[in-house]
């Protein structure tokens, strides 16, 4: 249809029609969610794409495009493939559906670095959803971001900045930490706030 607002209810009508297949337990043979990808990538308007983000099933399949639309030119779209993220997935399915440490370390850092607040809150949100899915360890976060054994990314840095911030961890306590596991990691105290730092 020709009309945005058409093609956005037409995608959110189909959100029943998505079947699995038994055998590989993905829906990448679904011609349903086939359609869904097709219109998330080649429509151009956001409100179609923000339609598709809220019914596409989270699957293997359907993952890079999810994590593609965090790259997305409208900054509205990008927040909701952030926080469609942060509801449906954790760092062991990412890792497990074949995400690297790269790859979530990189889309961490754009959405903590976004210039609208909006998705900076979105990224943060996917920040506390992932540290939460590791358990609220955050050595496993910075392990699972790829920090192990080589300096701090920036990603890792703006993840733990925004768990400080939301006063879900410590910097000194997780300063200790780091040492203590060798990962290169030390206190900065000259502004007064303890901000982790490389060496």
């Amino acid at each position: 249809d020709a009309k945005p607002h058409v093609r956005a209810a037409a995608s959110r009508a189909l959100l029943r029609f998505p079947q699995m297949d038994e055998e590989t337990g993905d829906f990448d043979a679904c011609e349903v969610v086939n359609a869904l990808v097709t219109t998330l990538n080649t429509d151009k308007s956001k409100e179609v794409r923000k339609a598709v983000l809220s019914v596409l099933p989270m699957c293997g399949f359907t993952l890079p495009y999810v994590m593609a639309r965090t790259r997305d030119e409208s900054d509205e779209v990008r927040r909701v493939g952030l926080l469609l993220l942060a509801e449906k997935t954790t760092m062991e399915t990412c890792s497990c559906l074949g995400v690297s440490g790269h790859e979530m370390s990189e889309l961490l850092s754009k959405a903590l670095r976004d210039r609208v607040p909006a998705v900076v809150d979105a990224g943060q949100e996917l920040v506390t959803s992932w540290f939460d899915s590791c358990g609220g360890e955050p050595l496993t976060l910075l392990k699972a971001l790829g920090v192990e054994g080589s300096e701090q990314t920036s990603a890792s840095e703006l993840a733990l900045n925004a768990l400080f911030a939301s006063e879900r961890l410590n910097a000194v306590h997780v300063a200790v930490m780091a040492s203590n596991e060798q990962l290169g990691l030390r206190t900065d105290f000259r502004c007064g706030q303890p901000n982790l730092m490389t060496p």
